[in-house]
């Protein structure tokens, strides 16, 4: 696989990239951190994904390459090193989200970032002061063709610290970034509601899951619970006249003791009607 981590202020730590000239790495699943094992299970050969470790401080983007059979794996295969993490300090306010059109020719990458890194640096402009990202998927949003449009989450720097008890937990940015003629990203679209908050993945921690991309498709996947687990994947599709509406939402649940015995929901447009993005009620499902 190829690999780049960075902290949540955007800082990158490790890259397979920067220390071996671009070559995949391979290792073993066995010795990688719980983060790593389950999302790596999740993901199929040429995929792409974000992991987030040690509470969401540092993010990993990864390419899974190939596959390889137990018995080929040899003792230097190994997991990558987690460093300490670096903290950036929470801002006191947070301003309204203004983002700027950038074009290609405007993004460069530090000498010390490898070309792939990139696509974090053209990111910046779109993170809102005193929020650090979240998770991001790239693919073709509207269909044109242009397969590198963004859907973004957004959390703030200070997420971990909040205070539920007196105030509530602040939202989780969705941004919808679409590729112009001009090779720059604009920003499309925005919804607080679609991203769950921190603590609703219950015992089970962050309950963000993943975002994917597919043909003018994209869903926000969700899990969490305790001894009962919880799912929910919410699918908005291009609607072909500037904007994207709610397609889909599958939720279910299902006790740990028998996972095969699932509560299962699936709500469609003739359910709840035309909603589009920006206006997702929390309580869809209700």
């Amino acid at each position: 696989m190829r690999y780049t981590g960075w902290h949540n202020n955007g800082t990158v730590f490790r890259s397979s990239g920067i220390e071996i000239d671009g070559s995949p790495e391979r290792f073993q699943l066995s010795p990688v951190s719980p983060n790593w094992s389950e999302r790596l299970q999740l993901m199929t050969e040429g995929d792409s994904a974000m992991f987030w470790t040690r509470g969401g401080l540092l993010v990993f983007e990864v390419e899974l390459l190939e596959v390889i059979p137990p018995e080929l794996i040899t003792p230097e295969d190994t997991a990558p090193e987690v460093p300490a993490p670096e903290v950036p300090a929470p801002e006191d306010t947070v301003p309204e989200l203004t983002a700027p059109e950038v074009t290609a020719p405007e993004v460069t990458a530090p000498k010390d970032i490898a070309p792939k890194d990139i696509a974090l640096v053209e990111l910046e402009p779109f993170v809102l002061p005193g929020y650090a990202v979240l998770d991001y998927a790239r693919g073709d949003l509207n269909r044109d063709e242009r397969k590198t449009d963004v859907v973004l989450a957004l959390r703030r720097v200070d997420e971990l610290g909040w205070q539920l008890e007196s105030e509530e937990e602040p939202p989780r940015p969705l941004l919808l970034l679409v590729r112009g003629e001009n090779g720059g990203l604009h920003l499309a679209g925005r919804d607080d509601a679609v991203v769950m908050c921190r603590t609703c993945g219950g015992v089970f921690g962050d309950p963000l899951e993943g975002i994917v991309i597919e043909d003018g498709y994209f869903s926000v996947k969700h899990y969490g619970g305790a001894a009962t687990r919880f799912f929910q994947w919410v699918t908005f599709h291009w609607d072909g006249s500037g904007g994207w509406t709610l397609h889909k939402i599958r939720a279910g649940s299902f006790h740990i003791s028998n996972s095969e015995e699932v509560d299962e929901r699936v709500k469609t447009k003739a359910d709840f009607g035309e909603v589009p993005f920006g206006q997702y009620p929390a309580d869809t499902l209700d």
